[in-house]
């Protein structure tokens, strides 16, 4: 004779936790990566009366470095790294794995990205000449 399983009883309260609790892990897995780790950028300045500036780093071997550059409009910004050609900047919409970049500028901050373009196990030394004119 067929008898039916009894199904446990939740408290309301339990299943609305569960519930929310599964939403928030479904939409936090929908978010896009870079949305979620989204790097803090070191800003650029300039000394007083000068319009560049070299920085030098170490790129590391699993993530990037981000530095943001606010620059007035039409301006020629030149970028260029000197290190390994492992290492290479992305300035999204602008430049992507890139050594060497001039473009003309916007009234806007840039974000400048510094990482490797292979991913090695160690971090890696770079310098970055970045200038305004």
């Amino acid at each position: 004779m067929f008898r039916p399983i009894p199904f446990p009883r939740i408290h309301p309260s339990r299943t609305i936790a569960l519930a929310t609790t599964t939403l928030v892990l479904l939409l936090a897995s929908t978010v896009p990566h870079a949305a979620r780790a989204a790097p803090s950028c070191q800003v650029v300045r300039f000394d007083r009366g000068q319009n560049g500036i070299e920085i030098a780093g170490m790129a590391p071997a699993r993530d990037t470095l981000c530095y943001a550059l606010t620059t007035a409009p039409n301006q020629t910004a030149n970028l260029r790294l000197t290190a390994s050609p492992n290492i290479v900047l992305d300035i999204p919409g602008v430049a992507e794995d890139q050594r060497e970049v001039t473009f003309r500028t916007e009234r806007r901050t840039y974000r400048i990205q510094v990482g490797q373009l292979a991913r090695g196990a160690y971090a890696e030394p770079f310098r970055l000449s970045i200038s305004l004119d």
